[in-house]
Order: C-alpha cells, then sequence, then structure tokens
C-alpha cells in the first residue's frame, strides 16, 4: 500500500509497505541527470571506451534509472548491466543491499556484471574484455 505524505522528504514522496520513504519517478530520472554530471573517475575511464559503440558496436547508457534504482552503465540490447564499484560495496550492509538490488534485476531479467575500480584502471583492456564476452553469452 503506498500512502503519499507531505511535509517530509522529498516532495511528493511515497512511503512503500515498510513505511520507508521511496523515490518518485521524477526524483529518480533528476538524480540520474546528476550523476552522469558527477561520475567518478573510474566510471569516466569506463564511459569512454563504451560510448558511441566503441566496444564492438554495442550500444551503452550511463547513469540509467530501472526501477528504483540507478545503474553505472546498461546495455538494453543485450539487457546487461555494468557496475563499477570501490572498495565500499564490500562493507557488510552495503553489500546486502547490492545483493537485494541485483536480484531485482534478474527478477527484471537483467544480467549483472560488477567490476571493481582498481580493474578499470589497472586492466582497463581486461575489463572492457570482461564486458565484450558477458554481452557475447548473451542471445539476442
Amino acid at each position: 500500500m503506498r500512502v503519499r505524505i507531505k511535509g517530509k522528504g522529498e516532495r511528493g514522496a511515497i512511503l512503500n509497505e515498510d513505511g520507508d520513504i521511496t523515490r518518485t519517478r521524477k526524483s529518480i530520472v533528476e538524480a540520474a541527470k546528476n550523476l552522469r554530471q558527477c561520475m567518478t573517475p573510474a566510471e569516466k575511464l569506463l564511459w569512454r571506451r563504451l560510448r558511441g559503440k566503441k566496444l564492438h558496436g554495442l550500444k551503452f547508457y550511463r547513469q540509467v534509472p530501472i526501477g528504483r534504482y540507478i545503474v553505472d552503465f546498461y546495455c538494453p540490447e543485450k539487457k546487461l548491466i555494468v557496475e563499477v564499484d570501490g572498495s565500499i560495496h564490500e562493507e557488510k550492509d552495503i553489500l546486502e543491499r547490492d545483493q537485494d538490488r541485483e536480484e531485482f534485476f534478474r527478477c527484471q531479467g537483467l544480467r549483472v556484471l560488477t567490476i571493481k575500480n582498481e580493474e578499470v584502471f589497472c586492466a582497463l583492456d581486461s575489463a572492457c574484455e570482461k564486458i565484450y564476452t558477458h554481452c557475447a553469452a548473451r542471445l539476442t
């Protein structure tokens, strides 16, 4: 059951069944726009290799809202999400949240590939090859 609330949190926020404030679609789209302007150094580096169909002609989008989440990169043709994660994603509570998030994506028929920041910085060609391998494994 969703209930509109006023005067708390974001304007037009919605409470979910647990009473937590969830984002509205408009606020998620705005957050994605902001994230495109504030990408991490690893995301920027990888984006230079993915943008403009540079990776074997595959079209990727960056900072894409999917449901209530925003993913780093998304290839709709192959239904592949690429997440670039730093060491903070190794913390227990964030790791659990990431697992819930990935389960949501799997239920949507999407696959998630996580690449560590260090891999982008130290082995960019290898990271791009890993992305392509995951895309090639997906039948069109």
